[in-house]
């Protein structure tokens, strides 16, 4: 088992023998207010939390955390103290791999990362792959996902009532849902950045008519701004915003769309009105269709679309089907 050295400006946890824990060592850090640096090697683990703030970093690539039982591990950070905000929390440099295993039963909004009501929280530098559900799960937090790289993972990133994120130049590829997804149960200003982040390859493993399949998915958020994102390869939208008033979505690579390249929409009578919209500058090469903004009485018709490129945009015909099984008899 692993050791935790003390030093002068910071806890080392390493696989030096030993007998503790990474959760002890989370605790002595920030216990003491010292970075913890985790060094090189590989660390099987059940669930982490973080309640306090705290950086926790490794050189890039040298560390590998997986679940040391049948149920995948996960990393909590979310305060110790009941309705308070956890603030100032660091994770840079470490691989985490779900290796596909199952969360325990009842877990709330799993995700190998799991952020509730978090400020100027960073998550950078890391590998996050394998995730049967989230790669980063968020929950009213603000802060900046940077410079990551997802792997196989249903969501890569996921954030519920977002209060000042950027989420950017992450690599994320061969998610099995979507890509990113911000989303609020009621329209409301969110006021996301996605910007710059290169997305290969999303399938939507469940089927459905749209829900799944997209490299950015926007749902109720006002304010996001798309910008600059290269995609390549979607079984639906590169982008898609649903009831999303006043977003820009904007100088965006678009390769391989299966179906509809950016989609605007609200998608039934009983959802909110949106308006606002603004599609500039966005290159699209191989696309089922182009940019569609959808519904005029619920306010595509304040949307402005202008200066975009558009090439090889033919209609495309494809099995879809009902559920994960890919059973033909529900094609």
């Amino acid at each position: 088992m692993p050791k935790i050295e003390i030093q002068s400006d910071l806890i080392v946890y390493s696989t030096a023998a030993g007998t503790d824990t990474l959760q002890a060592a989370i605790n002595q850090a920030i216990a003491a207010q010292k970075p913890l640096y985790i060094g090189p090697g590989s660390y099987s683990v059940t669930s982490l939390r973080i309640d306090d703030k705290v950086k926790i970093f490794a050189m890039k690539g040298s560390v590998t955390i997986t679940s040391s039982g049948a149920n995948c591990f996960y990393i909590t950070v979310q305060s110790g103290v009941s309705g308070s905000r956890i603030s100032d929390v660091t994770i840079e440099g470490i691989n985490l791999d779900g290796e596909n295993k199952p969360f325990s039963s009842g877990l709330t909004r799993p995700g190998l990362i799991r952020c509730v009501n978090a400020d100027r929280l960073t998550i950078k530098d890391c590998f996050i792959s394998r995730s049967e559900r989230s790669g980063i799960d968020l929950v009213q937090t603000a802060g900046l996902i940077n410079n990551n790289e997802f792997y196989d993972c249903r969501v890569s990133v996921y954030s519920n009532k977002s209060a000042g994120l950027i989420v950017s130049d992450n690599y994320i590829r061969d998610s099995k849902y979507n890509g990113v997804v911000i989303w609020r149960a009621d329209q409301a200003f969110d006021g996301t950045i996605v910007r710059s982040n290169k997305i290969f390859g999303v399938r939507n493993s469940s089927g459905g008519s749209g829900e799944f399949g997209n490299a950015i998915f926007v749902y109720q958020s006002n304010n996001v701004t798309a910008s600059e994102n290269n995609v390549i390869g979607c079984n639906y939208s590169a982008m898609r915003f649903s009831q999303s008033s006043n977003s820009i979505i904007c100088n965006n690579q678009v390769s391989l769309a299966r179906e509809t390249a950016i989609f605007v929409e609200a998608p039934d009578e009983s959802g909110a009105l949106y308006e606002g919209i603004v599609v500039s500058g966005n290159t699209i090469f191989d696309a089922g269709q182009g940019i569609t903004v959808v519904n005029p009485n619920k306010g595509s018709r304040r949307t402005t679309i202008s200066g975009n490129t558009l090439k090889n945009v033919t209609q495309k015909t494809f099995d879809q089907w009902a559920s994960p099984s890919r059973d033909p008899a529900t094609q």
